[in-house]
């Protein structure tokens, strides 16, 4: 996953022509990205498996996202709009990547 990140930062840094030694944190957040960790989290929880065959992967899915589910504040679970939970969910990954 690391390397993903250095390309994000690379490719945040080309966007805003920034310099190489600038700090990319400020540049994620003007562009509005989520940290690769984060993204990962958010595309973690909007897509559900569609296999009905059980895998060690499909296993190892469910456990992650049920984990990430339970780890969201209850007003965000709550959330009856597929629209209104992706905006908030990920203005909530917002708030812990860049506090």
């Amino acid at each position: 996953m690391d390397r993903f990140q250095v390309v994000q930062n690379a490719a945040a840094k080309l966007l805003i022509k920034s310099s190489t030694w600038s700090h990319v944190s400020p540049l994620l957040i003007s562009l509005h990205w989520l940290p690769i960790k984060f993204r990962v989290q958010y595309q973690g929880l909007l897509v559900i498996p569609h296999s009905r065959l059980k895998t060690k992967g499909g296993r190892a899915f469910e456990v992650v996202a049920q984990t990430l589910w339970n780890s969201l504040p209850s007003s965000l679970r709550s959330v009856n709009s597929a629209d209104s939970f992706k905006k908030q969910l990920k203005t909530h990954l917002f708030k812990i990547a860049f506090g």
